[in-house]
C-alpha cells in the first residue's frame, strides 16, 4: 500500500508540468483541459491524473471487463 502512494505521488509530482484537473486553474493549460473547474463534478483532487491511473490499471487487468 505504501508502495502503491509512493509511486502515486511521484506520477503526480511528474505531471505538474501539465493540467491534472485539481480545479487550481492556474495553469495556462488548466482552462483548456477544465475550463471553470468543470472536473469538481467528478470529485477533488487531481481528477485528470485519478482517471488516467484507474484507466492504466484497467488496461493491465486481463479480465478487467469481463
Amino acid at each position: 500500500m505504501l508502495d502503491g502512494r509512493i509511486a502515486y505521488l511521484q506520477k503526480l509530482r511528474n505531471n505538474l508540468a501539465g493540467c491534472i484537473g485539481c480545479g487550481c486553474l492556474s495553469m495556462t493549460s488548466c482552462p483548456l483541459y477544465n475550463p471553470d473547474d468543470k472536473l469538481a463534478e467528478s470529485g477533488s483532487g487531481p481528477v485528470l491524473l485519478d482517471q488516467a491511473e484507474q484507466k492504466a490499471r484497467a488496461q493491465q487487468e486481463p479480465n478487467a471487463s469481463a
